[in-house]
């Protein structure tokens, strides 16, 4: 975990010095699921821990095509690492 979370680390420095990256997040691998049930809020676990992400990127991208290409270049597909792409809103 420790190399990845450095290689991921270094790819913030490289998006930085681009001058598209705006920020970045670790997140707990360990979360619960709000959700509304009969009435009350509950607290449960995530379903499927497996498909949480660990981490985020804030960048500045023309449009989402080049946000997708920017994702593209991402240093951890080799090791079997997934990335989605969304807008903000």
């Amino acid at each position: 975990m420790k190399s990845i979370i450095a290689i991921h680390t270094n790819w913030a420095k490289d998006l930085a010095e681009k001058g598209i990256f705006i920020n970045g997040y670790g997140l707990n691998g360990e979360g619960c699921l709000l959700e509304l049930v009969e009435g009350e809020i509950v607290t449960k676990p995530i379903p499927y821990p497996e498909m949480a992400f660990g981490e985020l990127y804030v960048i500045q991208a023309e449009s989402f095509e080049a946000a997708l290409e920017i994702g593209k270049q991402c240093p951890t597909f080799s090791i079997g690492d997934k990335i989605e792409v969304r807008e903000l809103i």
